[in-house]
């Protein structure tokens, strides 16, 4: 983690002014813009223009003056009981549950209310928990009317009934919770069961003050969401065809047709009770990107949040050819893709394959599709977006709200075994449990201080098809196969909780293979396995009852597989336990065809494992043989340094690194497998703000690695596993942000190379170091470094080509072409310099440096060309530059036009991949004297290399055989943090600081005082909001540099002081790719990135205007002067947070101030994608103006 530290402020307030708040017209003119952006944002909701004055706009506006508690809201309810507990007096007792929901007060309309349903009996001993085979469901999805303050009234009710053989059966306790209180706690919930008295036996108790004893508990879950009109925004789709793919002919148009649910009843793969959004047909002839859709109609579909989760819509692709009018009525469908709404609230980012239903494997895949989908939560009959976030926590264990219709994968874990200690304070751990397939991601609850724990969690995972014939007879054996092996493996994953990072305690993966091809066939249920254990006379009653038996309780015939003990690797902690987990996976009701044929004719990984120990190999030797070359005319550089670890032991190396070891298997795979696209939101596409995104990821490095400096096999890691971790090295965040740039559709790599850092006794040392690299339009080639939020622009870098075959040759290359014609002379030039006995060499132009005794002749003529030492010197140096790894010497020009690029903190650069391909420097060693054309490079493999160039690590042909997969195909993101997470969060670091700062100054005898008004953090707040502002800006895009000094204004004059710390100039002499005019519309990412930070700027200096004139009100206590200061973390955990805190050197000024001072503490935390925070505490002080 990296700790930011930001320049402070001073305000003295004026002791005649009295305290008093921000000016209120700034308050006015921000709600003002604030309630414009809204306007336009949400324009489609406004009424009719017809309708002006009539009842239904008077009753829209009505809804909208309504206070939310009181609005009157569409609920959706159900209820399942899983065990119950007797904790009463008597040894042994028989007994069913009643539950009932209903009103404990009038509501003054319409009454809710719930018909009362009854359970099963049951025996119970005392003491005793009787565990449901079966949970029983009392309520499913059952809708009702109410306001949000009303749940308070509505309660649910349980009552325990004794069952007695020869007189009525008595009632024995009740138990109940309101609304309210269920809405606010998880759905797994537990109610306590009280013992049912007279009011005669109640008075009593109250008289002597005894409490109600309890009889029973009664465990299960309780699930109340309200029911929405969710309205979804199809926008920025974009389809990438596959190579060779049959997509209709060149002037044909593309559209993109969405199958949307209308309800949970709906049936998208069958097109029943479901509605379509299209796009607009677009061609590869538009302005836009090839295929790419701005946004399609809106849809409407009604459904809880949960149930959201639980439904699917399709992509259908159209091909067309446009007629008179732009008509296009003779469309013909090419191919569809499913994409599931579970992380639609974490992530509305959609990622997948466009298929054709077809018995061909290479026709299956037609291309990749990928966009967003908004939601926007309306409350049934209502026009205006909710207001009011109320939901309960989610889980995945309960059956109510999954679809009859479909199958579904059952994956229950129960428990884990020999878990790594990550918490060493209570020397245990928190874990929960994340399972992840065909794109879908659920998780348990955590579990507190255990290494072993009993999770006993079952997850639904519903099994979709891009097209429901799949399954169909005439498909099972080719389409329906490529269909499963293309949902991939299942993932089970492992971690410690913790509210601001996680840690990994092991992954776990199962093939889908081995699940569908499992010889145990068993009896199930949808809840489980079924016990096999049964009397004849329980099975004849289970057979006569069988009509009432709901969908998920019938019995089928199901592979189930034992995953019993099966371990957990990639553990990045000291285990010296082996980490196991229990688990079971089987499909209900099962799949139509037999697996088991291509279980047997599973691909052998061994060849593909020996291949790239292969051509490691032979990339090593190929570098070592340069480095040894490189040595020649440049000993004491960089490029000279050996290759090899083992060579070098513990002196400093320029290694070339091919392969890394797999975060789970261990099993060695190629760089390129490390990337994958993320798709990110539309605010992250600005190169400031995305890395402050990624900055904002804790930064932790292996000790090995810190000690060593270098960066070896086990420790790469993809993207996924720094999202869920929320902490990782410095080359985890290269592969983070090469893979979002890759999402973007950007010309991006991952860069290794090396970098000085300061070492011991004034010294330094060169280590390892990752960053990314984008090859952008004009020529330019850019650096990203996440560590420090900069870019780096270096232009005329390389040139762009249509195809790798067939390039003609560039000035440069023939000026290669010529330079190693040279060599030969250069070397046999360098020998005769370092050669001191060679007196033939010596020509009558030298004979005046030849000692002699006496007066020296005089010469009757001496040349004007004279050869000397100084000329031979003169002619090395010159054949030293024109050899291919001497630097680029146009590259080396200053001046106003000149290319020389000399702020680069970066030493060497090494190795550069993607996705597709991975290649190594053969040039100088300095990133800024090098050319980056990929297209010319040589492979590894050729009988000829070309110095002075990039060396490819595989050929065109290897291309073409090896099919590099990404380790992580789909990454999943998880949502930012709620808003109750951030203010406890916010909370804890405040007390933290503040109880730290008393403790400190108490150890040297000085009293501590707080200010925390709210009118000054309130004024804290703004300034904070102005430092995060800028970290998401570009320093290029400045409007101060542009202007003079003397003509700033004092806006502008304060927002120079914030920079200081980071820039007092731009950071690129010779700009930026991103000012290139657009004329034509061809650099649209450009001109949107230029006009977004634009606005930006503009934005935060009006800010910082406001804040200005806010001085003269600034609520400092009279006679008094505020001093502060701001810290920026990369993480909210309150001990990393302490821990950087003590290092400030402001902060040590802060404990030695006298018993005068009064201090104020703050803490703002923005959360950000994925769980990322970025968080602010600042530091206050109010001293007395003569101190």
């Amino acid at each position: 983690m990296e700790r930011d530290h930001e320049p402070g402020y001073e305000e003295a307030e004026d002791p005649a002014e009295p305290e008093t708040s921000a000016d209120p017209t700034e308050t006015a003119e921000a709600d003002a813009s604030g309630e414009a952006k809204k306007r336009n944002r949400w324009a489609f909701f406004r009424p009719r223009a017809g309708l002006a004055g009539t009842r239904q706009e008077l009753q829209v506006e009505a809804r909208t003056q309504t206070d939310p508690m009181k609005r009157t809201l569409h609920w959706e309810f159900s209820m399942a009981v899983s065990a119950v507990q007797y904790v009463g007096s008597e040894s042994e007792i028989r007994c069913f549950l009643s539950v009932s929901m209903q009103p404990t007060k009038p509501l003054g309309r319409a009454s809710v209310k719930l018909l009362t349903q009854y359970s099963a009996c049951y025996k119970l001993e005392k003491g005793g928990k009787l565990v449901l085979d079966q949970p029983r469901l009392f309520y499913q999805r059952k809708t009702f009317k109410a306001t949000p303050n009303e749940l308070s009234k509505l309660e649910l009710k349980i009552g325990m009934w004794k069952v007695s053989r020869w007189t009525f059966n008595s009632f024995y306790g009740l138990g109940s919770k309101t609304l309210e209180q269920i809405m606010s706690r998880e759905s797994q919930t537990s109610i306590r069961v009280r013992e049912a008295l007279t009011q005669a036996d109640r008075d009593e108790k109250k008289k002597h003050r005894r409490p109600v004893s309890d009889v029973g508990v009664v465990y299960g879950e309780v699930v109340l969401e309200e029911l929405f009109d969710v309205k979804l925004f199809f926008e920025n789709w974009k389809f990438f065809p596959k190579a060779g793919a049959k997509i209709g002919g060149k002037k044909e148009e593309k559209q993109l047709t969405f199958i949307v649910p209308k309800n949970i009843r709906a049936n998208p793969a069958k097109n029943k009770n479901c509605q379509t959004a299209s796009t607009n047909w677009r061609g590869e002839g538009s302005a836009l990107e090839p295929f790419t859709w701005k946004q399609a109609d809106v849809a409407t579909l009604r459904a809880t949040r949960r149930s959201l989760q639980q439904m699917y819509f399709l992509a259908k692709l159209y091909s067309s050819k446009k007629t008179v009018g732009d008509k296009h009525p003779l469309s013909k469908f090419i191919a569809s893709a499913v994409f599931n709404f579970q992380s639609v609230l974490d992530v509305p980012f959609f990622k997948g394959t466009l298929k054709r239903l077809t018995h061909q494997l290479e026709d299956f895949d037609v291309g990749r599709v990928e966009g967003s989908v908004t939601c926007i939560f309306c409350p049934v009959g209502q026009s205006r977006p909710s207001q009011l976030e109320m939901y309960q926590p989610r889980t995945s264990s309960s059956v109510g709200h999954l679809n009859s219709q479909e199958v579904h994968l059952v994956i229950r874990v129960q428990k884990c075994e020999g878990l790594a200690v990550a918490d060493d304070d209570k020397g245990s751990s928190s874990p929960f449990v994340r399972v992840s397939w065909d794109n879908m991601m659920q998780t348990s609850p955590p579990l507190k201080d255990t290494i072993r724990p009993a999770f006993n969690h079952t997850f639904y995972f519903p099994v979709r098809f891009f097209n429901d014939k799949v399954t169909s007879r005439r498909y099972l054996q080719t389409a329906f196969r490529h269909e499963m092996k293309a949902k991939g493996d299942i993932q089970i994953q492992v971690w410690h909780y913790d509210e601001a990072s996680s840690t990994s305690l092991g992954v776990a993966n199962i093939s889908l293979i081995s699940v569908l091809s499992s010889n145990h066939v068993v009896l199930c249920t949808l809840r489980g396995r079924v016990q096999v254990d049964k009397n004849l006379e329980e099975e004849l009653e289970d057979v006569q009852e069988s009509k009432d038996v709901q969908w998920y309780d019938q019995e089928r015939q199901v592979r189930w597989y034992d995953g019993y003990r099966t371990p957990l690797v990639g553990c990045q902690i000291v285990n010296h336990n082996e980490a196991l987990v229990h688990c079971e996976a089987f499909f209900y009701p099962g799949l139509p065809t037999d697996f088991k044929q291509l279980a047997e004719n599973v691909e052998d990984n061994s060849a593909e494992d020996t291949f790239w120990k292969t051509k490691s190999s032979e990339f090593l030797k190929k570098n070592q043989a340069f480095a040894e070359n490189y040595a020649g005319p440049f000993p004491d550089s960089i490029g000279a340094k050996p290759c090899s670890i083992e060579v070098s032991r513990v002196s400093e190396v320029r290694t070339f690194p091919c392969l890394g070891l797999h975060q789970m298997t261990l099993e060695p795979m190629p760089l390129m497998s490390f990337l994958s696209d993320v798709i990110v939101s539309q605010e992250y596409t600005k190169p400031a703000k995305l890395l402050h995104w990624i900055h904002c990821i804790t930064y932790r490095m292996n000790a090995k690695q810190e000690r060593t400096g270098l960066i070896l096999e086990d420790m790469w890691k993809d993207s996924q596993f720094l999202l869920f971790s929320r902490a990782g090295s410095p080359q985890d965040h290269a592969i983070l942000l090469c893979s979002v740039l890759r999402g973007m559709s950007r010309d991006a790599f991952v860069v290794k190379g090396t970098v000085r850092v300061p070492a011991d006794f004034g010294k330094s040392r060169l280590v390892e170091h990752t960053w990314v690299m984008t090859r952008e339009d004009g020529g330019w080639v850019t650096f990203w470094e996440p560590s420090t939020r900069e870019l780096y622009h270096l232009p005329q870098r390389w040139v762009k080509r249509k195809s790798s075959q067939a390039v003609v040759k560039s000035d440069d290359a023939l000026a290669l072409q010529r330079e190693d014609e040279d060599d030969k002379d250069f070397l046999e030039a360098q020998d005769r310099a370092t050669d001191e006995v060679q007196d033939v060499m010596i020509e009558a132009g030298d004979l005046h440096d030849v000692p002699r005794v006496g007066r020296a002749p005089r010469a009757k003529q001496r040349a004007q060309d004279a050869k000397g030492r100084d000329a031979v010197r003169h002619q090395m140096l010159e054949m030293q530059q024109r050899l291919p790894i001497a630097p680029r010497s146009y590259l080396l020009s200053e001046g106003d036009k000149g290319l020389l690029v000399s702020w680069l903190p970066y030493d060497s650069i090494d190795v550069v991949f993607n996705a597709d391909q991975l290649w190594a420097n053969h040039q100088n060693h300095h990133p800024a004297c090098i050319t980056y054309n990929f297209e010319d490079a040589t492979p590894v493999n050729a009988a000829e290399t070309v110095e002075g160039s990039w060396i490819a690590l595989l050929s065109e042909e290897e291309r073409q055989q090896v099919t590099i997969n990404p380790i992580t195909a789909n990454v999943l993101m998880e949502a930012p943090m709620k808003p109750a997470l951030v203010q406890k969060l916010q909370e804890q670091l405040v007390a933290d600081s503040q109880e730290n700062l008393r403790l400190l100054r108490g150890r040297n005898g000085k009293e501590t005082s707080f200010d925390q008004r709210s009118a000054l953090l309130t004024q804290l707040e703004d300034f904070i909001d102005i430092h995060e502002t800028l970290l998401g800006l570009d320093i290029d895009f400045c409007p101060l540099w542009s202007k003079d000094r003397s003509a700033w204004k004092e806006e502008e004059s304060y927002l120079a002081r914030l920079l200081e710390p980071r820039a007092q100039e731009p950071w690129n002499k010779h700009g930026t790719p991103f000012r290139q005019p657009d004329p034509s519309g061809k650099y649209r990412y450009y001109s949107t990135i230029q006009a977004s930070e634009e606005s930006g700027w503009g934005e935060v200096l009006a800010k910082i205007a406001r804040f200005v004139q806010s001085k003269s009100f600034f609520p400092t206590m009279k006679g008094k002067v505020f001093n502060g200061f701001p810290l920026h973390f990369s993480s909210a955990d309150k001990e990393l947070v302490r821990d950087y805190v003590m290092e400030s050197s402001e902060y040590q000024d802060l404990i030695q101030l006298g018993d005068h001072a009064i201090f104020t503490v703050f803490c703002r935390i923005f959360p950000m994608a994925g769980g990322i925070s970025s968080t602010w505490l600042f530091f206050g002080t109010q001293l007395p103006l003569e101190a």
